[in-house]
């Protein structure tokens, strides 16, 4: 089976944007997706989907205004989705990118499917209304107001890169596991 790809680079500090480097990451990824396309750069996210087996980062991009303007870079992450869970739409692309008050906050990229995840959102954010959300959308919305008690009661396989802005520094989490 398909599964989402997940690429990109953490560096100590802001350098030069190489974007041959970047760019053949994201079209290695074209396998693992084909249903939508999203990139994350020092806190500026653009999203690619043109309907199911059809959004391609090779075709993204020469359509990108973000990866024609970026110089430099710190933080680039992009993700090529293949949908298990949720429809195909840039609403349900990622990187998921959660805000308080117009300021990022979170970030995760996931590849996988969570079977259990409605069981687990009613348990860690019943308030929170799930309804058209992918099991992506609803494990940040756990993670980001529950902790991550959730990675020792989900059903299925996940790899998870997330960063947490809501320290005096970005945290780097990345989880693999069934």
């Amino acid at each position: 089976s398909i599964i989402c790809g997940i690429f990109g680079y953490i560096k100590s500090k802001p350098e030069p944007f190489d974007f041959m480097e970047f760019c053949t990451l994201g079209v290695h990824n074209d396998t693992r997706g084909k249903d939508s396309v999203g990139i994350y750069i020092d806190g500026q996210t653009e999203y690619y989907c043109k309907g199911k087996n059809n959004s391609l980062f090779s075709e993204f991009i020469s359509k990108s205004r973000l990866l024609q303007s970026v110089e430099v870079a710190q933080v680039a992450y992009g993700h090529d989705r293949a949908a298990s869970i949720g429809t195909v739409s840039i609403e349900t692309a990622q990187p998921v990118v959660l805000k308080e008050d117009d300021k990022i906050t979170y970030v995760l990229m996931h590849n996988g499917t969570i079977y259990n995840y409605e069981d687990l959102a009613k348990k860690y954010i019943p308030d929170v209304d799930i309804k058209g959300m992918t099991d992506s959308q609803v494990m940040a919305r756990i993670f980001y107001k529950a902790g991550y008690d959730a990675l020792n009661e989900y059903i299925g396989g996940a790899v998870f890169a997330i960063i947490d802005y809501r320290g005096e520094k970005p945290k780097y989490l990345f989880w693999q596991g069934h």
